[in-house]
């Protein structure tokens, strides 16, 4: 497994939980954030479609807030009371049900865990050796050895999906469109956000979250004072088969919290990226048959290949970098490490695979 940092673009953005009230202080962030979806019995009309994300959600939300550790528990969200507009700002969207600012990134929460179903539809089953040989706007996935041919990734919009009766915006958060905004704080407000978010660090934990090379373009919408996002991105694809995925690991967030509590003062991507080594290599299959062989790596939490990755914005190169590899759990508790802006972005990724030799895109 191969950990890698690059600079994307320089100016080319290419059932509801009671909790204690927080304090009113103006620069803390001592609280978290957590939401997650099993049964999406709504959504697809059957539980056919259900997946874990309780257990990934709430491990890391008691385990972060444990006694001792600094943190503190704010909105917890789950099922059917998560809802479309908990991850859409109004002060972005201009409707007033949208409200991050009471669920997914009230002004005193640092760090914020979100956990359900997305969609891989922008694989397709265009083959393709080289990018050279997928249509414009699309990428040729990564492919190590094998009998199978790769096949082309489209550029489209990411998506969050929830279930609930009580969503407005059809149980979908396309959260590229520029109504999703993490972060945005007095004096720490930019790309379309208001004043009224507080979250440092965003994990978004969903299927195909983001794709190389255009994770900057589908997360950068996010940016509006939020200093990193962790996700999962995976890169395999090959003609006839299911895409590369996120996929339910039970201990994920438990692990995620138990470094952090362990360690404040470690960079909150180098723990992201010791998740993904923690979880079995048979959580997921191998990369990029999708079987039990794992001499090209997979598993680890990934279905086929990819990377746990953390993306940063800033206004400075130096500075997105630091946002990536320098900010740590310690500093997500207050509003001093916030970036200032955007224009470059940093992606810090450690893959289940030999990325450096197969590439995240061929």
């Amino acid at each position: 497994m191969n950990t890698g940092s690059r600079i994307v673009a320089a100016n080319g953005i290419c059932a509801i939980a009671l909790f204690a009230q927080p304090k009113a202080w103006a620069a803390d962030t001592q609280y978290v954030a957590a939401e997650s979806v099993n049964d999406y019995s709504y959504f697809f009309g059957s539980t056919l479609q259900d997946i874990d994300c309780y257990s990934e959600a709430q491990g890391f939300y008691d385990g972060i807030t444990t006694s001792g550790s600094g943190w503190f528990q704010g909105p917890r969200r789950h099922n059917s009371a998560v809802y479309d507009t908990d991850f859409r700002d109004p002060d972005a969207t201009g409707d007033v049900r949208d409200n991050d600012t009471a669920n997914s990134d009230p002004y005193y929460v640092g760090v914020s865990f979100v956990c359900g179903h997305g969609d891989c539809s922008d694989a397709t089953d265009i083959a393709c050796v080289t990018s050279a040989g997928c249509p414009s706007g699309h990428v040729c996935a990564a492919r190590p050895p094998s009998s199978h041919s790769s096949a082309c990734i489209a550029n489209s919009p990411r998506t969050l999906v929830t279930s609930s009766a009580s969503s407005s915006h059809g149980n979908i958060v396309a959260y590229g469109d520029g109504g999703t905004k993490f972060g945005e704080s007095p004096g720490h407000s930019f790309n379309g956000g208001g004043t009224n978010g507080g979250t440092n660090v965003l994990f978004l934990d969903n299927s195909c979250t983001a794709r190389w090379p255009f994770i900057g373009l589908q997360t950068g919408a996010m940016f509006a004072g939020v200093v990193q996002i962790n996700l999962i991105m995976p890169t395999a694809k090959m003609v006839g088969w299911a895409p590369a995925d996120n996929v339910d690991d039970s201990t994920r967030g438990t692990h995620l919290a138990t470094f952090a509590v362990a360690n404040p003062n470690a960079a909150v991507s180098s723990v992201w990226m010791t998740v993904l080594d923690v979880a079995p290599s048979s959580t997921g299959r191998s990369c990029p048959d999708i079987n039990t062989n794992y001499t090209y790596g997979g598993g680890h939490g990934i279905q086929s290949c990819g990377a746990h990755a953390t993306i940063s914005q800033d206004t400075t190169s130096s500075r997105a970098q630091w946002n990536v590899d320098m900010m740590n759990w310690a500093s997500a508790k207050t509003t001093s490490s916030k970036p200032l802006g955007t224009g470059y972005v940093n992606v810090a990724y450690h893959c289940n695979y030999n990325c450096f030799l197969y590439g995240l895109s061929q």
